[in-house]
């Protein structure tokens, strides 16, 4: 048989595995009767698949045996052991009875949530204000917050300059306006392979304890952890407590912290801009210890301020909206749906 179909299934599910598994089973793939499984521990991913044996086998070390043989003769599980034939060679990996699967059957949807171009929009937006490595489960992935005519997303982060990012759209369910009908956390691992894998509208499955969604020809769950959200909409009424203008972002604005970030790129740590807004004319500065930069701009608001600002984080925010405010030491950003605070220093 050609292993070509085999590696490609496999290749399609080992992103669910992990690299540095607390348990040697997170490293596993289980091949079943019509599918193949991976679980992280969190996440699971399941494909569609007739599998030459049943069985759990160290999915890297299977893949990277699979690709040193472009056709074998057999293969075949012998005890406690898969055998690869060819005429010349044999190589054998050790089978495991043992595994792990996050998808039970048994588990009734709660909330079907339908996952279309606004959803995925969402998620990319709320993506890029997620710390990965954020150790408070709440702030380690993007809220879903859903009324019967509204769905919010909200994600936030804390490293290098708190930023808060809110992006909402028009739904319908049944139920009173103010109701809130499901407040989940979804981990940043499940929302990036979401937005990485979505090629066609699809139901995201929310029960008490997971969230499942079909992406094509993989079935992709995690589990929900039982935690309380954090509380967005109050964060952001105690922040903005009165008007605020905002007005187009100026390209020159873009090119000038673009040229800022380059200035600041010897050094490791304190990348920090000063910005100073007098007149209109918008003062920009940055310093590193083998280079500089200087730019004047203007920029159409009667505001006057001073302040730092984190170089990279404040790029990446910029690249994410059409309109840019400042109120009482925070910079606005808005774009159709999407919204985001970001604090200054």
């Amino acid at each position: 048989m050609e292993t070509k179909e085999l590696v490609g299934a496999l290749s399609k599910v080992k992103f669910c595995t992990s690299n540095n598994p607390v348990l040697p089973i997170f490293s596993y793939v289980s091949l079943n009767k019509g599918f193949i499984e991976t679980c992280n521990g969190t996440q699971g991913a399941r494909l569609t698949f007739d599998t030459p044996f049943q069985g759990s086998v160290n999915l890297e070390l299977f893949l990277n045996t699979l690709n040193l043989y472009t056709k074998v003769d057999s293969i075949s599980k012998i005890d406690d052991r898969l055998e690869l034939v060819t005429k010349k060679a044999m190589s054998t990996l050790q089978i495991f009875d043992d595994y792990v699967s996050i998808f039970d059957e048994g588990i009734k949807d709660v909330f079907n949530i339908e996952v279309n171009s606004n959803f995925i929009n969402g998620l990319s937006k709320c993506l890029t204000t997620v710390d990965r490595n954020n150790l408070v489960e709440s702030q380690s992935g993007v809220t879903i917050k859903i009324y019967p005519n509204k769905l919010l997303m909200f994600s936030i982060s804390g490293f290098k300059g708190t930023r808060l990012s809110k992006y909402s759209y028009d739904v319908e369910y049944e139920g009173k306006d103010d109701e809130v009908l499901l407040q989940i956390v979804l981990p940043e691992f499940f929302c990036r392979y979401i937005v990485q894998l979505h090629k066609e509208d699809t139901v995201l499955r929310v029960s008490d304890t997971t969230a499942t969604i079909q992406l094509d020809d993989l079935l992709f769950a995690t589990r929900l952890e039982d935690i309380t959200p954090i509380d967005f909409e109050a964060i952001i009424q105690k922040n903005i407590t009165g008007e605020y203008t905002t007005i187009d972002k100026p390209q020159e604005l873009v090119e000038a912290i673009d040229r800022a970030v380059v200035a600041l790129s010897p050094l490791k740590d304190g990348k920090v801009i000063s910005m100073t807004l007098l007149n209109k004319m918008l003062d920009i500065t940055a310093y590193s210890q083998i280079s500089s930069y200087k730019d004047s701009i203007t920029l159409d608001i009667d505001q006057q301020f001073e302040f730092t600002i984190d170089a990279v984080p404040f790029q990446s925010t910029l690249k994410e909206i059409q309109k840019i405010g400042f109120y009482n030491g925070l910079i606005i950003g808005e774009n159709d749906n999407y919204f985001t605070l970001m604090e200054t220093n």
